[in-house]
């Protein structure tokens, strides 16, 4: 009956559920747009952005053998909200479940050679100039001390430069100070200061400093795989069904059983008016 195939319901949906949590599969994958990638025996292609009323899609080809799906990935802006809400794509099969889900997206942008990270005692090379950052000096005058001046030595050539770019505030606006070392040849200002670790980030610009490179629009997503997982459904719906049928032969048999007449075993009143 019914329990029988709520019982066989439950099995079956711990089978599913066990069978393919040990099978599944996730790799997270970086695609820049228009490279195809390869991981769980599928190739994808990151191929454009749509806009939409709500946001944007992403489109992702996935292909196998000679299998092509076409995924679309939607990213959502959500009313009062500053987070985008990123929706996943499935696609169901009899064998398996595939799960594509976005993770991030970084829009196309120039590289820059002449901006350096430096550490305290950290060194970057560009060209045949080598820059060491020294840490920041404590000026004795606090009077109008700066919001930073870094100590940067730089070397070239069996010469040795010190150079000490500065952050200033002037009327209400931070204003970095520019150094020129070589004779002019090369210029040195402070973009940021890094207060975790002590550190700052230079921008160093001159003939010597290469071109950017131009880095592409790339999307990160989840590629996952979950094999049976349609057994833990069937099971599920199984068990749903024979609650059900348990639910109405229950009714049913109440519905159709006689009921014993109450009045016959009441027990008599004596007649008072005797």
């Amino acid at each position: 009956g019914g329990a029988f195939l709520a019982h066989i319901g439950l099995a079956v949906a711990l089978i599913g559920a066990v069978t393919s949590t040990g099978l599944s599969r996730s790799k997270t994958l970086t695609l820049p747009k228009n490279e195809t990638k390869s991981t769980l025996d599928y190739n994808l292609t990151y191929t454009e952005l749509i806009e939409t009323p709500l946001g944007f899609d992403c489109r992702v080809t996935l292909t196998r053998g000679e299998d092509t799906l076409h995924a679309r990935l939607p990213h959502e802006f959500p009313a009062n909200s500053e987070q985008v809400m990123r929706r996943p794509w499935i696609h169901k099969t009899a064998v398996q479940d595939l799960y594509l889900a976005p993770l991030a997206l970084s829009f196309e942008e120039k590289s820059d050679p002449g901006r350096i990270s430096l550490a305290p005692g950290e060194i970057a090379v560009i060209d045949k100039y080598r820059f060491r950052f020294g840490g920041f000096e404590i000026p004795e005058d606090h009077a109008d001390t700066p919001l930073a001046i870094a100590i940067v030595e730089v070397s070239y050539g069996g010469r040795t430069e010190m150079l000490r770019p500065t952050l200033r505030i002037d009327s209400d606006t931070i204003v970095a100070s520019t150094e020129v070392f070589n004779q002019g040849y090369g210029q040195m200002e402070i973009v940021a200061v890094d207060p975790d670790n002590q550190g700052v980030v230079l921008s160093v610009s001159g003939p010597f400093v290469p071109p950017g490179d131009s880095i592409p629009e790339t999307l990160t997503v989840d590629l996952a795989t979950k094999p049976l997982i349609n057994l833990f459904w069937l099971g599920t719906a199984l068990m749903v069904l024979g609650g059900l049928w348990s639910t109405f032969t229950r009714k049913r048999r109440a519905r159709y059983t006689p009921q014993p007449d109450l009045s016959e075993q009441r027990p008599q009143q004596p007649d008072l008016a005797q």
